[in-house]
């Protein structure tokens, strides 16, 4: 996995994909949107911590000190994040990174402060 940063102007990209490796629709993340989806049809609500819900702008009702979140809310959230990921790519592989001529940060046209770690 590679990630992709400018300096510069803040940019970043997620990790590279992979078929077999890391990509959006790993199993352990259909499992998770699974697990999600199922607690709630359970009448379920998912707790997380209330600073993680809040700095993320996820309605949620605290009880106990404890962020409660309905699931259609969290699976929102969850599939709105990805869909920025996917739509902020540029450059899916590492391949396709590795074999573009002239990689420069596509929101500023950066090369100097354009790196990958």
């Amino acid at each position: 996995m590679a990630y992709l940063h400018c300096e510069n102007c803040d940019w970043q990209q997620d990790d590279f994909w992979s078929e077999n490796g890391w990509n959006p629709f790993t199993d352990s993340s259909i499992d998770y949107f699974r697990d999600v989806l199922c607690r709630g049809l359970k009448g379920e609500k998912i707790k997380l911590d209330v600073w993680l819900v809040e700095e993320r702008g996820i309605e949620h009702e605290v009880i106990d000190g404890i962020a409660h979140v309905d699931f259609k809310e969290m699976l929102v959230w969850e599939l709105d994040r990805i869909k920025r990921k996917i739509l902020n790519m540029t450059w899916y592989t590492e391949a396709e990174f590795r074999g573009d001529p002239n990689p420069v940060c596509p929101q500023c046209g950066s090369s100097e402060d354009f790196d990958i770690d």
